[in-house]
Parts: C-alpha cells; sequence; structure tokens
C-alpha cells in the first residue's frame, strides 16, 4: 500500500483552455495575473497555444453541495458553472483590482471566508470564472501582533493602566540574570525606570489552543535609578486567552549582549 501510495504516475496537471480572443486571454494571464510563460507554439492554419506557469497544481472535486456553499460564502448567490479556476494571490485586493481593470467582470470582492483567506469571484477571458485567494494569517497571530506592539507601546510610555489590563494576575518576569517580578513589582518598576527606545524585532509567534508563545528580538535605551542602560535581549513571551481576551502571563529575557 505505501509503495503504491509513494508512486506518482501523474506528473502534471495541465489545463486546457479554448479561448475565443487569444491574444485577449494570453495578455489577462500572463500579464495581468503574471503567470510566467513557459512555451509558445504555432502550427498550421494559424493554430497557436501558450503555456502558462500557474505554481503548484491541484484538483479540487466538489460536490453539489460543496459546490453551492463556496458560492454562498464568496458570492452569496449561486454563480458557478461546473468548472472554475482558483489563483492563489499575495494581494487578493490589489489583484482584484488590476484583473477588473485589464476587462474581467467582478461577481464578488474581496471577502474573508470562515476559513481566514480572502476571496474573490470574476469572470474572466477565455470565459472562464476564477477565483483569486489570498492565505491570511491566523486571527490569533493577528491579535498578538497588536498586542505585542500595544505592551511595547505601553511600557515606553510607562502607561501602568495600559500594563495592568495587558497582564494577567499571575503574570511572572524573569530577568536575563533570574531576578523574578510578580505583576505588582513589574507594574512598580516605572518608579525608578524609564525607557528612552525601546524596538521589537525578528517577531514569531507560534499558537496552541488558547495559549501562545511570542519570541522576538528587543533593543532598548532606558535609565534605572539615574544610571543609562543599553540592552539587547531576546524575549519570550507566553499569552494566555482568557475569558476576558489575550493576557500576558510571563516573560523571560537572555542577554545578547549590549549595543
Amino acid at each position: 500500500m505505501t509503495d503504491k501510495m509513494d508512486r506518482k504516475p501523474v506528473r502534471q496537471l495541465r489545463l486546457v483552455v479554448e479561448a475565443e480572443d487569444f491574444a485577449e486571454a494570453v495578455s489577462f494571464y500572463r500579464d495581468v495575473l503574471g503567470l510566467p510563460e513557459q512555451a509558445a507554439f504555432a502550427g498550421e492554419g494559424d493554430a497557436q497555444v501558450v503555456i502558462l506557469d500557474a505554481g503548484r497544481a491541484t484538483l479540487e472535486i466538489a460536490n453539489l453541495a460543496q459546490k453551492r456553499m463556496i458560492d454562498d460564502v464568496e458570492v452569496g448567490r449561486q454563480v458557478a458553472p461546473r468548472i472554475r479556476v482558483a489563483f492563489e494571490v499575495d494581494d487578493t485586493v490589489a489583484r482584484t483590482a488590476e484583473a477588473t481593470a485589464a476587462g474581467a467582470t467582478e461577481l464578488a470582492p474581496p471577502t474573508r471566508t470562515p476559513w481566514n483567506s480572502l476571496n474573490s469571484r470574476l469572470e474572466a477571458p477565455a470565459e472562464l470564472q476564477i477565483t483569486l485567494f489570498q492565505e491570511l494569517a491566523p486571527q490569533h497571530t493577528v491579535d498578538l501582533h497588536r498586542l505585542v506592539s500595544a505592551f511595547d507601546e505601553a511600557e515606553s510610555r510607562g502607561d501602568t493602566d495600559s500594563l495592568d489590563a495587558l497582564l494577567a494576575e499571575d503574570f511572572r518576569s524573569i530577568g536575563e540574570q533570574g531576578f523574578v517580578l510578580d505583576k505588582g513589582q513589574w507594574l512598580g518598576k516605572f518608579a525608578e525606570f524609564s525607557y528612552e527606545s525601546l524596538e521589537s524585532s525578528d517577531i514569531e509567534i507560534s499558537g496552541y489552543g488558547h495559549a501562545a508563545v511570542v519570541r522576538c528580538v528587543q533593543r532598548s535605551r532606558s535609565t534605572w535609578r539615574g544610571q543609562p542602560m543599553a540592552l539587547t535581549v531576546r524575549v519570550s513571551q507566553t499569552w494566555v486567552e482568557l475569558a476576558g481576551g489575550w493576557r500576558l502571563a510571563g516573560i523571560q529575557f537572555s542577554a545578547l549582549g549590549n549595543d
């Protein structure tokens, strides 16, 4: 069974489309959507064909109920023919605008789907109905990027009210030398501490259901009890999703050296 599954007797999926207006179709799919031209051939009787590279190919087989559900999500009504072609793009909004400017008819504007992609539906040259779709970041990633920025902003301003709302009640901080601060001590540090600058970079977010780990590099210039400090540290934050939203439960610092 494994040997049979490992074999790939089909090497390529090639979709062959008859286009009454050949030049219009080639211009749209090659020049507007940006599919690279792999080959072009001409034959007797004005026969012409252009082969375009559309990236990784898959064959999606759907029953009638699935087809209707996708139409409802993307368009809000039943419009799809038996065959529809979907292209994954980097920016659905921009690519849809370019496609309609080049003559495609918009059936539905970019719409966020329940499976977290941004899809638009178009009637395109060669009488193809197409979907342009963009895979979006998971919602928790979007939320946590925003919260990490909010945390850094509150830290840089010494905004203890905002920090109090962001930190879990049992929050703990572990410094690069192993010192531990609880929530009250973290908020109280601003009596003797202030930032001149604070910047987080190389942010990575890993989600685990109702918890997430954020890793980043943090560069800061600050003053502690009148003494200037410049630090570059690697930071690991643990966020948990509670009834009231995401809260920062823990943060640990590892020194990378001074700037």
